[in-house]
């Protein structure tokens, strides 16, 4: 929702805060309850744990 408003202004996205900024809003999305089990399933991958969990994907859940 807020592209339109960078595009608008030609705002360049590369300093740190900006990369701080936007490391910090992904975590806060990927850290929501519908994303628990997609999270589960990297440490399945890696053999962490034996139960593999079913999940939808991110495209599915955002798109």
């Amino acid at each position: 929702q807020n592209c339109p408003t960078l595009l608008n202004q030609q705002r360049e996205i590369g300093t740190r805060e900006d990369a701080i900024k936007i490391h910090s809003l992904l975590l806060h999305q990927l850290c929501a309850p519908v994303f628990k089990s997609m999270i589960l399933y990297a440490w399945h991958a890696s053999k962490l744990i034996e139960d593999r969990p079913i999940f939808l994907n991110l495209n599915e859940i955002c798109f």
